[in-house]
């Protein structure tokens, strides 16, 4: 009795997995199928990494070959800004050179014009050297030929011309001798 029942069981569950293996199967396809889209699924997602990679590393050349452009033409602007040093360096030199030569010729110009007295003009020989010493020391302008001097002008504090005498048609030796008579007797020259 107890046999019939062992055995009645076992064709129960012999008949019960033979009506399962047909749903296995469709599990098993079932499976298979959702193995195979997580597949595709992983596959698609590693194509649009690969893709964002490859924009990623296109933007990152463009990115360095623009760095480069930049560090180059950075370069160049460095390299010009020395130059412009350099040559700002040298012209800072130079007119330190030409501030101290002027300082020289004031120096030496205020010492004659201490030193050098209408007496000592009127001592020198040659007459077109004492129009020359009279018109350095006292600012006295005149306009002349070889022969003989047409006016004579002498600049004042404002610096405009002022006619101080009028020494048209005479002979050098004449118009310097004019010209220093007229330098003793004034006080209003501006020396320059």
């Amino acid at each position: 009795m107890v046999l019939d029942l062992v055995i009645r069981d076992a064709l129960e569950s012999v008949a019960k997995i033979k009506c399962a293996e047909p749903n296995e199967d469709q599990m098993l396809v079932k499976l298979e199928q959702e193995r195979k889209g997580d597949v595709d699924r992983v596959r698609n997602q590693i194509d649009d990494a690969e893709r964002e990679i490859a924009t990623l590393n296109e933007s990152l050349r463009d990115l360095e070959e623009s760095l480069n452009s930049k560090t180059l033409a950075l370069e160049e602007k460095k390299n010009q800004l020395i130059t412009k040093s350099s040559e700002l360096e040298a012209i800072r030199e130079d007119a330190k050179k030409n501030d101290e030569k002027l300082a020289k010729l004031r120096e030496r110009k205020l010492k004659a014009c201490s030193e050098f007295s209408v007496t000592d003009v009127a001592a020198l020989e040659d007459t077109k050297m004492k129009l020359h010493v009279c018109c350095t020391l006292t600012g006295v302008h005149f306009n002349s030929s070889d022969e003989s001097v047409s006016s004579g002008y002498v600049a004042n504090a404002a610096t405009s011309q002022v006619k101080l005498f009028d020494i048209s048609g005479l002979p050098r030796k004449e118009a310097a001798k004019k010209i220093w008579e007229t330098i003793e007797k004034t006080t209003a020259l501006h020396f320059v």
